[in-house]
């Protein structure tokens, strides 16, 4: 769900529309809401769809405020 769900954003944000005939953009749309939707995915994909602003910020689990402390050279620190 994780990986589906950063993919489908990945082609969305550059303008993809979710329903222009794009046989996988509307087949990935299709399986996420099928499968429950974005309230599905773990809390590291809640914060990243958070990062994109493309999910509030009030749906994601609690994460401890030292993340932000993770070293920014690390390719999974949130800023």
């Amino acid at each position: 769900m994780f990986g589906t769900y950063l993919s489908y954003v990945t082609l969305r944000l550059p303008g993809e529309e979710a329903d222009d005939g794009q046989r996988a953009v509307e087949k990935g749309r299709k399986w996420l809401l099928d499968h429950g939707g974005a309230t599905a995915i773990t809390s590291w994909g809640k914060m990243w769809l958070s990062v994109l602003g493309v999910f509030e910020w009030f749906g994601n689990n609690p994460l401890p405020p030292e993340i932000w402390l993770i070293p920014y050279v690390l390719p999974f620190h949130p800023g």
